[in-house]
């Protein structure tokens, strides 16, 4: 029996890397997986560097502002007293952290709007973010690898 096998890779000299990503029983099936799974890796910059910045800048200072805010509602010691902090404090800290982490899209796309009024949608700050994720990753075409299956009569379970 042949196996088709995706393979993925990416990087050059030391970072290279190869993956098997799916096997298929079918070389078309390979095939069509291949090129579905090469263009999830192709992404677009839809927002310009000067922009992508600016809302960066702009979700950045609501970050810091919201913090400072918050250590101080909650009398949490700062960066520089890191130290006195107790575990309680620390605890938090990091939840309110992790929330405004999560809100960096909804804050960027707040500038956005309020700059480019009906221009930029949120899929636009995701779809510029894996472009600048994935600019250096060097992924390469995927390669379909035929392996043949050999199964002896002996090696089945029953």
């Amino acid at each position: 029996m042949k196996i088709y096998a995706v393979i993925s890779s990416g990087g050059s000299y030391d970072t290279y890397f190869e993956r098997i990503e799916k096997c298929f029983t079918s070389w078309e099936a390979a095939n069509e997986f291949a090129k579905q799974f090469d263009k999830s890796r192709e992404f677009e910059q839809i927002i310009p560097d000067d922009i992508w910045g600016a809302a960066e800048d702009f979700a950045d200072d609501t970050w810091n502002k919201e913090l400072q805010d918050f250590c101080r509602k909650h009398d949490i010691p700062g960066t520089t007293e890191f130290e006195k902090r107790t575990e309680d404090q620390r605890v938090l800290l990091q939840k309110r952290i992790d929330e405004l982490n999560s809100r960096e899209h909804d804050n960027m796309l707040k500038y956005l709007e309020e700059t480019y009024p009906g221009k930029y949608k949120m899929e636009d700050i995701i779809e510029t973010e894996n472009y600048f994720d994935t600019l250096y990753k060097e992924y390469h075409p995927s390669k379909i690898k035929e392996i043949e299956l050999v199964v002896n009569e002996g090696d089945l379970v029953k």
